[in-house]
């Protein structure tokens, strides 16, 4: 479950808040405990890589043994290094179609 987990989404969260263009990094949990929803913003590409860098670094080996990636929600038009970075998480691009966001 979760408990097994929480060590580690505490570190990655430490970490994202520590990158100067991690705009948002916050975790959703299911109401039964087993799926987590990772709500990402950054403030440009080169702060998607930085971030995918430092997770590379830290991270992915304990999270790829600790947690399976289902689905990517890209919200956006990142460029192909990006696109290729997460190809293997099922990503789904969404391109802006309407409406705005509070300053």
């Amino acid at each position: 479950g979760v408990e097994s987990v929480r060590g580690l989404l505490a570190e990655m969260e430490a970490s994202a808040r520590n990158e100067a263009g991690t705009l948002s990094y916050a975790l959703y949990l299911s109401e039964d405990g087993q799926t987590i929803t990772f709500y990402e913003r950054y403030a440009d590409e080169a702060a998607v890589l930085a971030h995918q860098s430092a997770f590379s670094e830290r991270f992915q080996e304990r999270a790829e043994d600790a947690m399976i990636c289902g689905r990517i929600t890209v919200l956006g038009s990142p460029g192909e290094e990006i696109r290729k970075s997460i190809s293997g998480c099922n990503p789904v691009y969404l391109t802006p179609f309407a409406g705005f966001s509070a300053r």
